[in-house]
């Protein structure tokens, strides 16, 4: 009869439980984080845009240029734009429904969405790593700070496509271990979804095909492959095609995302964004997510605290690469059937492979476009500090390497804390900066109540879709800027139309927040031309002072 190791089992049972209490404490710092002063910082008219269409879909309101279906005489959204899906709109309705349109129902659902992401790599950490990597891992992304605030604001980064990523990963590992075909098909429809939600979600495919297809070789692929049964063949595609069919119903009529994906391959048209640029591109990228590891919130012009979490962060990819390196040269005859290697090398090549070809876009190049990756750079660095622990401990037993690696853990996590209490004040003394300031709430309440009934134009981009949202659907400012790097002749005409009623009021950012620059001169020119005096009837500052939003009319 085999003995019984109590002493082990009483060792990971301790771990189990001090895991889940991490776990437990991991969400509640990350809900409190979330739902402080949830209004702040001010509505941004990317993250408005889907909850503008969920709002006239609620009302029932014609939604214009929105590709949708119509279906028993109600008017649904198919997409949000030519490469976003509808994921958001439809979650965003329920608390829409039920709280009214306000900032703070729409950003409240994106920290329910937040919690879910968490929880989820909870099952995938722990699954993969055991309960030290599992409560390692939860806790650096719950108190990271890009996690906080860009969870909260969901809906400028799409934030459904993290729970959609590890839902994937996780049943697709599932389906390597048991083939089952549930878990085939619940991998593919999440895949959809994801891919649905934002077409960047494709990056995912990347790692997740490349890692198995290394390890297995081209022979165990194929028989991989093979031994797909025809019926668990049709479901997977059907689950697919499930995940997809929004965007699949958008494209059959005119191929709208594969159109504007081909017109931006070369130079984008929003921004100009060279995607020929390669080197450049790719480094740029590159230190963009070493400074979003570290702590920045990139897009917020809020306070970073030390970068200690980008240094942790290269230590773990080195780490994890020696680990990867080692496991290769030594059991090549066991990697197709090596678990630990092929978890690895996804975590490696999720990293390495999706970073570089987020450089090439058909809109600009950006740190937050690889929000993606986030929890799964994460998890890899719990696992590598969890090899170097049981590493050091087996060379040197008896030292404390536990408490060292818990010290390391919570001094990163600690000093993320800090970064988001210093982010959480920033916001509270300015309302947020630039086009996430909360000067728009009051522009809208300006137009709504005291500029009532006058016509409204936004001059660049950032008012529209707010101040409609914010307004309940009422007032909705018509944009005569081009959303592109280079202004048309078409926008002096518009602005010529528009000068014709003297009650109009034109809206613009200061300089230093313009999105599209040249339009203040052409606005100005067209009023000089056509003899009017133009008139600043309002300038709009943060909290503390700092100009926003300008407001002219012109006589």
């Amino acid at each position: 009869m085999p003995a019984i190791d109590h002493a082990g089992t009483c060792r990971g049972a301790a771990h189990r439980t001090r895991a889940l209490f991490v776990l437990v404490a991991s969400l509640v710092v990350y809900a409190a984080a979330g739902l402080h002063h949830i209004s702040l910082p001010g509505l941004q008219q990317d993250e408005a845009w889907d909850a503008l269409i969920a709002l006239d879909t609620l009302h029932g309101a014609p939604l214009g240029d929105t590709p949708s279906v119509t279906l028993l005489g109600h008017q649904l959204p198919l997409m949000s734009t030519t490469h976003e899906g509808p994921t958001i709109i439809y979650l965003s309705m329920p608390t829409l429904a039920l709280a009214g349109p306000s900032v703070a129902a729409l950003r409240f659902l994106h920290v329910m969405v937040g919690l879910l992401t968490l929880v989820l790599l909870w099952s995938l950490a722990r699954r993969w790593g055991g309960a030290r990597t599992a409560a390692i891992a939860v806790g650096l992304t719950a108190t990271f700070p890009a996690f906080v605030w860009w969870t909260r604001a969901g809906g400028n980064w799409n934030d459904p496509v993290l729970p959609a990523a590890l839902g994937m990963v996780l049943l697709a590992d599932r389906w390597l271990e048991t083939r089952r075909p549930r878990d085939l098909a619940g991998a593919l429809f999440l895949g959809g979804v994801g891919v649905t939600t934002k077409i960047l979600f494709v990056w995912m495919a990347v790692p997740l095909l490349l890692a198995p297809l290394l390890c297995l070789g081209p022979v165990g692929s194929w028989q991989l492959l093979r031994s797909v049964r025809g019926r668990t063949a049709i479901a997977a595609g059907l689950a697919l095609a499930a995940g997809l069919m929004p965007m699949l119903a958008y494209n059959l009529s005119g191929a709208g995302t594969l159109r504007f994906v081909a017109a931006n391959a070369v130079s984008t048209q929003l921004y100009g964004y060279d995607n020929r640029d390669i080197v450049r591109n790719v480094a740029t990228q590159a230190v963009g997510f070493l400074r979003l590891m570290g702590g920045s919130t990139v897009v917020f012009s809020a306070p970073s605290g030390w970068p200690v979490g980008a240094l942790l962060f290269a230590l773990g990819l080195a780490g994890m690469s020696n680990w990867l390196v080692r496991r290769w040269r030594t059991d090549r005859d066991a990697r197709a059937t090596d678990r630990a290697l092929r978890r690895r090398l996804f975590l490696l090549l999720t990293v390495v492979t999706v970073v570089p070809i987020s450089a090439v876009t058909p809109t600009h190049a950006s740190p937050a476009y690889l929000f993606i990756i986030v929890p799964f750079a994460w998890l890899l660095v719990a696992w590598a500090v969890v090899d170097g622990w049981d590493a050091l401990a087996r060379r040197y037993p008896g030292r404390p390497w536990a408490g060292a690696a818990v010290l390391v853990v919570a001094l990163t996590a600690g000093n993320q804390t800090v970064t988001n209490v210093r982010v959480a004040t920033h916001f509270d003394r300015t309302g947020g900066r630039g086009l996430w300031s909360d000067a728009v709430t009051t522009l809208a309440s300006r137009v709504q109540h005291e500029w009532a009934g006058r016509p409204v134009a936004a001059m660049d981009w950032g008012f529209s879709r707010n101040v409609a949202f914010l307004t309940d659907g009422h007032i909705r400012p018509q944009e005569l800027y081009d959303a592109s790097a280079k202004q048309s002749a078409a926008v002096a005409d518009r602005c010529a139309a528009w000068m014709r009623d003297p009650s109009a009021l034109y809206l613009f950012h200061v300089p230093r927040h313009t999105a599209f620059a040249g339009v203040r001169n052409i606005f100005e020119d067209t009023a000089h031309r056509l003899g009017r005096t133009v008139t600043l009837v309002e300038a709009l500052q943060d909290r503390d002072g700092e100009a926003n939003t300008l407001v002219f009319a012109v006589q």
